[in-house]
């Protein structure tokens, strides 16, 4: 089908300019690093995503937003859900950037799911509006996936696309 033809165009023409283009950027920028760390999980790894650093290249995440743009028009076409029905949400912290750029560029609406409830203003657990669309929820780096489980298991009220 023609939707298919698109997305699998468009996903793979970014895969290939992923590959040519913007992992190199990563490489340079010490995005990726190679070594020995220990992750947040405790699982020790040869290589280190600080995504964080991201926050100072545009380009980069732009080239970043566009492949997870075209994965989300994939998940939406494979759940037939349309993209006006969706919100997306970001784990605190390193996705917020993430989350907040492909929002404004592609005009999605966006929550913010805290880790955890302030004691003071609002005591709000999810900022911003939202109204039972289905979430993607996204993370910059995932090893065990412990930090969505968490935010999944805290927010039992949205309606996440599994």
């Amino acid at each position: 089908n023609v939707i298919d033809q698109y997305i699998n165009l468009n996903y793979n023409n970014l895969l290939n300019i992923y590959k040519t283009e913007c992992k190199p950027k990563l490489l340079d920028y010490g995005i990726i690093q190679y070594g020995k760390y220990i992750l947040s999980s405790g699982i020790e790894s040869d290589i280190y995503y600080n995504m964080k650093l991201i926050i100072s290249n545009p380009s980069i995440i732009d080239n970043i937003i566009d492949l997870i743009y075209i994965k989300i028009l994939q998940l939406l076409h494979e759940y037939n859900i349309d993209l006006n029905d969706i919100i997306l949400a970001g784990i605190p912290i390193g996705a917020i950037p993430i989350v907040s750029a492909l929002s404004n560029k592609y005009k999605i609406p966006m929550i913010l799911i805290r880790q955890d409830i302030k004691n003071h203003g609002t005591k709000n657990m999810i900022e911003g509006k939202y109204d039972n669309q289905k979430c993607i929820i996204i993370e910059d780096v995932v090893t065990t996936g412990q930090s969505i489980n968490n935010i999944i298991a805290n927010t039992p009220t949205i309606d996440y696309i599994s």
